[in-house]
């Protein structure tokens, strides 16, 4: 559940002679054997291919690139749970990957955008980076996606980080924002840094909670950690790293404590962070990392996929609700691109709206491809 909870006859086959059953086996056993050594001679030689197997990427085991649908408008889990391939090894490029869903056309959403810039209500921020960027494919890419967001009216932040470089792209990154389930993952990691990593927790014991929240991101396993964890956990566990909590979720206690508003360098911030922990190599790291490589909904693993591994987790709401939810739709991970990982963070206004922010992802990642 990807939205809050504001508001699954007979007949024998006639009998040969004994003569003539004889020679039937002899003809028989002729045919396997001859069978067998051009089955065998096909593997060996590739006359016969073999069943690929999905490429692995940085996410310790499962599907790094959920196939691309959009979820079920009540919030819950959808009825189609397929997946996609994972990503590759290392985060290296897949040739000739198709997109979750289709059969032709472009190797990936980045291919659908056109390569001429257009105006954006706001300018999008590089720091660090090529003084070429602006006149980059990848930049124009960018423009493109969010300017199609923006002609619908509604409004996009974004905030990306190279950990390799320190590098950053951003557009009007510190805009407060609704995040629904996405803060799901931070809630998660929280627990198992404080709460498991020390031993005050045996991790067995939340470890099914912790499947289904970042899985199907159920709100009944969110709500079961939050009775027995309480609501500041998160506050606590966000200070423990410096993070600044000044004004940090808004004024409603609802949102403050179970979906506090945020901004998009905040919450990069925050998942800066988390990849730390998650690369840490402990049982419970390993465990959480392979979840959130194969989270069921995710519109950044639906534009990176089919190039590379991917730890996130979104959330999406499709109106406005009571207690401060919003229409939105957010995603935030870690994105394994080689030798150049990074993290980023997309949130709009837009409700419940994969598609589109699957393109905002995707021009970021050309555009990270220039930076």
């Amino acid at each position: 559940m990807g939205q809050d909870d504001v508001t699954q006859g007979k007949h024998a086959a006639p009998r040969r002679t004994q003569r003539r059953s004889a020679t039937g086996l002899a003809v028989a056993g002729a045919l396997l054997a001859l069978a067998a050594m051009l089955v065998v001679a096909g593997v060996t030689q590739g006359v016969i291919p073999l069943l690929s197997r999905q490429p692995q990427g940085r996410p310790a085991a499962g599907d790094a690139s959920p196939a691309a649908r959009k979820p079920a408008p009540n919030g819950g889990a959808s009825s189609d749970a397929t997946t996609g391939a994972n990503g590759v090894p290392d985060g290296s490029k897949a040739e000739g990957a198709a997109q979750p869903d289709q059969t032709d056309g472009p190797a990936t959403l980045a291919d659908q955008l056109p390569s001429e810039a257009r105006p954006v209500r706001a300018a999008i921020d590089a720091d660090g980076g090529s003084d070429a960027l602006a006149s980059s494919d990848g930049y124009a890419k960018l423009t493109q996606a969010v300017g199609a967001l923006e002609d619908r009216g509604h409004s996009v932040s974004f905030y990306l980080k190279d950990l390799s470089s320190g590098a950053t792209l951003s557009y009007q990154p510190d805009v407060s924002r609704y995040p629904a389930s996405s803060i799901k993952g931070p809630y998660l990691v929280a627990i198992y840094e404080t709460m498991v990593e020390t031993g005050q927790v045996d991790g067995a014991s939340v470890s099914d909670l912790a499947q289904s929240l970042i899985l199907s991101s159920d709100n009944d396993a969110f709500r079961a950690l939050h009775r027995r964890f309480g609501e500041s956990i998160l506050g606590t566990w966000l200070r423990g790293f410096g993070f600044d909590t000044t004004g940090f979720g808004g004024t409603n206690p609802y949102t403050t404590y179970y979906y506090p508003y945020v901004t998009a360098r905040q919450l990069a911030r925050i998942w800066e962070h988390m990849n730390e922990y998650l690369s840490s190599g402990t049982d419970g790291a390993n465990y959480l990392a392979s979840l959130f490589a194969r989270r069921d909904e995710s519109p950044l693993a639906m534009a990176v996929g089919p190039l590379y591994g991917s730890w996130g987790k979104a959330g999406w709401y499709p109106s406005h609700g009571a207690l401060g939810a919003a229409p939105a739709t957010v995603d935030a991970g870690v994105v394994f691109a080689g030798p150049r990982p990074y993290v980023v963070v997309a949130m709009s206004d837009a409700p419940s709206d994969f598609a589109a922010l699957a393109l905002v992802f995707a021009g970021l990642d050309a555009a990270h491809d220039d930076l």
